[in-house]
């Protein structure tokens, strides 16, 4: 439950890497004053140790993990450290990194990829070796330091390459947390560090950034992102100078092309324009929805390029994508021309009904062919929701309204990619981020 008082960490550990100086230092510094435990990671000793020993002059508690977080082993090491320290792991701000100054023409191979190791694989190496703690406690938090220049800068060629790509840690880890009450986010932050200091030649935009971006502010937004109170996960966040804002991937309406035409590259350049049309957008939380819109929509547009008059029903391509090395599935899309729906089809086992539906053509489907698909087909599910749904008897009917959908699988096998009905008359109205809530229950 979010409180409304003030926000402490008592009772919390957190990893910073990175810490030594310098932003990190202060995410180190206020989470210290806030009540956690602090696992200071630099690869500069001095700078390690005087960041544990401000920490533990002011009362708070710190213990020093000197070393190269791109190292698998020394990450290892630094986890190790800290639960024989503290017992837990709650927070990982992957805060370390390099920069460095140069075109693609300049950078050479070596230097690109010791850019990715350090930030991408620094960042991987500590949260993958923190994860199992986090899972078995139900319970954490990283954060990953990004930069504007993920934008794209033409002298920052590996070092914003290494940015975006924390990006798709981020979300990558976001998915597959959520289950454990583990959120991940990112952070594009900005501020004024004695190192930045050294790099600004312009003393106009130095006295600015002294007086109104001190590096000290990015610090209660991010821990803002690490607190228990925040349910914040999968997202993007650009701070500096106390503007907080969110910065997030989106995808136009775009163009869906009639399969009454040519597809030709003339057809995409008269109609580019409507691709790059940016005043309506959905923005895209993950892979699954993703996907599921996208099946959805070239669906919904072959269905209504060939539609019929009256209450009939269309078995479209069934697809199944792989994401993260795990199966979701798009099952063969039912979409029914009739105004009222039972529900989505959840069936217990995905994976054996699309092994089912994989090798069926596009197909009006009538009550014969149904009932031909529920005497053959292998999967109870397919029967029985299929049944369910169009209302169609059976030998064994009987049996099978006794059984419906588990909710369980389908966060397990599908994590909220919608399968099944599409009404394309509209009623009922079900958008489809509404189905997205939760899992419905089998009609029946």
């Amino acid at each position: 439950m979010v409180s409304s008082g003030p926000l402490r960490f008592d009772g919390r550990v957190a990893i910073v890497t990175g810490s030594g100086r310098g932003l990190g230092r202060e995410y180190a510094l206020l989470l210290a004053q806030l009540g956690a435990s602090v696992a200071v990671n630099s690869i500069t000793p001095a700078t390690t140790q005087q960041t544990v020993d401000d920490i533990t002059k002011a009362g708070g508690k710190a213990i020093a993990c000197v070393g190269d977080v791109s190292d698998n082993n020394v990450a290892e090491s630094i986890v190790a450290k800290t639960i024989d320290a503290y017992g837990r792991i709650d927070i990982v701000i992957n805060n370390a990194g390099i920069s460095e100054s140069l075109t693609i023409e300049q950078v050479t191979h070596e230097q690109f990829w010791k850019m990715l190791n350090v930030h991408v694989g620094g960042a991987f190496n500590i949260t993958k070796a923190a994860w199992p703690h986090m899972k078995k406690q139900q319970f954490g938090r990283v954060i990953m330091m990004l930069s504007g220049m993920m934008f794209g800068m033409p002298t920052h060629v590996s070092y914003g390459t290494a940015k975006m790509a924390l990006l798709g840690l981020a979300r990558a880890l976001a998915t597959d947390g959520k289950h454990h009450n583990i959120l991940v986010n990112s952070v594009c932050p900005s501020g004024l560090t004695d190192l930045a200091a050294k790099h600004i030649q312009d003393q106009g935009v130095l006295t600015f950034m002294r007086n109104y971006m001190p590096a000290v502010e990015n610090a209660p937004p991010v821990l803002w992102l690490a607190h228990e109170d925040s349910n914040v996960n999968g997202e993007n966040f650009n701070f500096g100078g106390r503007l907080m804002s969110r910065i997030f991937i989106g995808e136009t309406g775009g163009y869906l092309g009639s399969r009454d035409v040519d597809w030709t590259i003339e057809t995409v350049r008269d109609n580019w324009d409507k691709v790059m049309d940016i005043e309506k957008f959905d923005l895209v939380p993950d892979v699954a929805t993703f996907g599921s819109r996208q099946f959805e929509r070239v669906s919904a547009g072959e269905v209504l390029s060939r539609r019929k008059p009256g209450p009939t029903w269309r078995l479209l391509h069934p697809s199944s994508l792989l994401a993260g090395g795990e199966a979701f599935c798009l099952l063969g899309r039912i979409v029914a021309d009739v105004d009222d729906l039972p529900g989505e089809y959840v069936p217990d086992d995905p994976r054996q009904v699309t092994k089912d539906l994989t090798n069926l053509e596009p197909m009006e489907v009538t009550s014969n062919n149904v009932e031909g698909f529920l005497a053959t087909t292998k999967s109870k599910d397919a029967k029985v929701r299929l049944a369910q749904i169009l209302g169609i008897s059976s030998a064994n009917s009987e049996e099978m309204s006794k059984k419906t959908s588990s909710p369980n699988s389908y966060h397990t096998y599908t994590d909220a990619a919608p399968t099944g009905l599409r009404c394309l008359n509209g009623s009922p109205q079900r958008r489809h981020n509404e189905t997205l809530q939760e899992p419905v229950q089998a009609a029946g």
